[in-house]
């Protein structure tokens, strides 16, 4: 049994796939952790595995966050990133 939020973070944000757990590990600065999930979905090139990773991010940052702070993050950092390559192409 892994202990996901006794965990450091940092190994799961180099890994799209672990980005949802990424959201459940321990930190100190829980808004920082959200941008830098964020920042790396907005990486991932693939838009159906980017919008998967992304739904299931917020599904669990949603059990370790208040919905006030998982949504501004969100809205802020990732959508606002896929609005600027959309207005792009």
């Amino acid at each position: 049994m892994i202990r996901i939020w006794e965990c450091d973070p940092t190994p799961l944000l180099s890994q799209p796939e672990l980005l949802p757990l990424a959201v459940l590990a321990k930190s100190e600065q829980p808004s920082q952790l959200l941008s830098q999930v964020a920042g790396e979905i907005a990486k991932i090139e693939d838009k159906r595995k980017q919008s998967n990773i992304a739904a299931c991010v917020e599904l669990l940052a949603g059990i370790n966050y208040s919905p006030g702070l998982n949504c501004y993050v969100f809205t802020r950092r990732y959508f606002t990133r896929i609005s600027y390559l959309s207005k792009n192409y």
